[in-house]
């Protein structure tokens, strides 16, 4: 009996799974970007007696296509676009999701990878590797195969500089479209990020771009003695070979990067350098001076890696977006000029370069790769808010002052009221000019169905007197014309107003029109006085009188022009904390009320 259930131990109790062992074969794996000098060393080393590809003459189109190992690449490509990036996209040069690699779907195809590789490395005798530009994307993934096969890979990494590359690819007429710095610096961050955390303690050999220019027979050296590879028989032969390498080297005269125009030395650059460096001192950890910048700018990239990835296919083509987006920069520097024409008198000319520094500055901080294929969304794509806001600037006599920003700041309006319209209360704006931002407020709030009476205060006579905080620094105005500028008759913003029954105005300077208005209490306000002491006195009065979850819009709180207006809010609200404050990009400050 008891060796009947010996037995059956033995047949329920599964086999221990072994692990697959291949033969000791070394393995050679190059990592690069496209334009790093990958191509060039994976040649080199083909030449030196390491078996890089499926044939023995690596030709021209496969140099350029970056890959000599097509069954491979094709398993690569089927795990890329199981999450989302794949390498024709821009985000295959964004952070990949977080544990990409432990989903069963990637693991069946790593089986199959596994498979395939311990097939290869069953071939022949000589040393073998591979190069494919996705693999150092895909480091994780290839560690875990490598660790299953039971094999220690040398690890090659061609490095160059982001400016390099770009100047390669503006030089190689394979390129239909030539490379950009922004772009290609966002990749080159990854890239390098991936393999430094990812290749720690695992020694793998640099080779600077620049050393193929200053000693390619040392080079040639270097990686024979440090492989045990066979290399070339004789000097003639190397340096016959090194003559007819399928590569086309750029002049400095050929470079049209920023690089070469500007002083500036960019993140990429500085890393790129400390990289060279570990070639020198050894690799260690891969832990760099630059480390924690360069986690940082990682981070700030990832918000926008699934976005990027899941861009439709028919979106417009990226001529499209830069001609309609330097259509607006035009229309909205004609506006700014024409503004400052009628605002600042002589001194007008003076102010516009810092509006166009400001705007450049603004611009800069987005990757051109982020700006041009960002997705549409519904603000751009639908109709209806456009046609409202077009019918308010036709009913306030406003239409000679549209521009991309006022639109941005008026759909801010519409969106504060929607949060307001389920809250008791009335609505309050002080400074109405024309009426148009209460025009679009009181819109909504009939669009919505809410029963209100909608206070306007206004002096009707333009800004009261400024004070030395509020005078812009660097900006020289004329005080008496931009006060006069804002005014505008009660009866004219009545008639503007006409077909909103329960607006009702209340003239005078404030602070003097809330005496009226103590027993109100508010879902929604709007203060647009510009200065510090009216928009000090206006929050004073409104925010004890704002019910819970109500919105207070301050359309001021970022506008470079009247700096008075932001300093009056955060002295208010400095030592408060029953409130949210979300600053807007058009210049607004939203804020929500807690509960009192």
């Amino acid at each position: 009996m008891g060796d009947l259930k010996d037995a059956l131990k033995a047949v329920e109790r599964p086999a221990p799974r072994r692990r697959r062992r291949t033969r000791a074969r070394q393995v050679i794996v190059v990592l690069g970007m496209p334009g790093s000098g990958a191509s060039r060393l994976t040649q080199l080393l083909h030449a030196l007696g390491a078996d890089m590809g499926e044939s023995d003459d690596l030709g021209r189109s496969e140099m350029r296509q970056g890959s000599w190992q097509p069954d491979i690449v094709a398993l690569l490509d089927e795990m890329l676009d199981l999450i989302g990036r794949p390498m024709e996209n821009p985000a295959f040069s964004l952070p990949f999701p977080e544990d990409w690699w432990r989903g069963w779907e990637i693991d069946t195809i790593a089986k199959r990878l596994e498979e395939l590789l311990a097939d290869k490395l069953k071939r022949g005798g000589r040393v073998w590797g591979f190069n494919d530009r996705r693999t150092a994307r895909l480091l994780p993934l290839w560690l875990k195969v490598f660790s299953s096969l039971g094999v220690q890979p040398r690890f090659l990494w061609a490095i160059c500089s982001p400016g390099e590359i770009v100047r390669s690819g503006e030089s190689n007429s394979a390129r239909v479209v030539p490379p950009n710095l922004e772009q290609t610096e966002v990749g080159w961050l990854v890239h390098a990020h991936d393999i430094l955390r990812h290749l720690a303690g695992k020694e793998p050999i640099i080779v600077d771009y620049r050393s193929w220019r200053s000693g390619p027979r040392r080079l040639a050296a270097r990686l024979q003695k440090a492989l045990d590879l066979p290399g070339l028989p004789t000097d003639f032969e190397l340096n016959d070979f090194m003559r007819n390498l399928d590569h086309s080297w750029p002049t400095p005269a050929s470079a049209t990067t920023r690089l070469e125009s500007t002083q500036e030395v960019t993140l990429g650059q500085k890393v790129f350098e400390e990289i060279a460096n570990l070639s020198r001192t050894g690799f260690g950890d891969g832990v760099i001076a630059s480390k924690p910048l360069l986690e940082d700018a990682v981070r700030m990239i990832e918000p926008f890696a699934e976005i990027l990835a899941n861009l439709p296919s028919g979106r417009p083509t990226a001529r499209d977006n830069v001609q309609r987006l330097r259509r607006r920069l035009r229309q909205t520097t004609e506006d700014n000029k024409r503004l400052n024409e009628r605002l600042g008198g002589p001194d007008s000319d003076e102010r516009l370069p810092l509006a166009v520094e400001r705007q450049r500055n603004l611009t800069a901080v987005w990757p051109k790769v982020l700006r041009n294929a960002r997705p549409r969304v519904v603000y751009e794509a639908g109709t209806e808010y456009h046609e409202r806001h077009e019918r308010a600037l036709t009913a306030t006599n406003m239409a000679s002052t549209d521009s991309a920003m006022r639109r941005l700041r008026h759909f801010g309006i519409e969106q504060a009221v929607r949060q307001a319209a389920s809250i008791p209360g009335d609505a309050l704006e002080v400074g109405c000019y024309r009426g148009l931002s209460a025009w679009q407020a009181a819109d909504a709030f009939r669009r919505m169905g809410k029963t209100l009476t909608f206070h306007l205060c206004d002096s009707f006579e333009g800004l009261s007197e400024f004070a030395p905080v509020d005078l812009p620094t660097g900006w020289k105005i004329n005080q008496a014309k931009l006060q006069k500028h804002f005014s505008c008759s009660e009866e004219e913003v009545h008639a503007n107003l006409a077909e909103f029954y329960f607006i009702v105005t209340h003239k005078g300077w404030v602070p003097a029109q809330f005496p009226a208005l103590n027993e109100v209490r508010f879902c929604y306000a709007h203060i647009d006085v510009d200065l510090y002491q009216p928009t000090r006195d206006s929050v004073e009065f409104v925010w004890p009188r704002l019910n819970a979850h109500g919105v207070l819009l301050l359309d001021d709180y970022g506008t470079c022009n009247f700096p008075g207006a932001r300093k009056a809010i955060d002295e208010f609200f400095a030592r408060r904390a029953d409130f949210f404050l979300f600053e807007q990009p058009a210049g607004q400050a939203v804020l929500l009320k807690l509960e009192e």
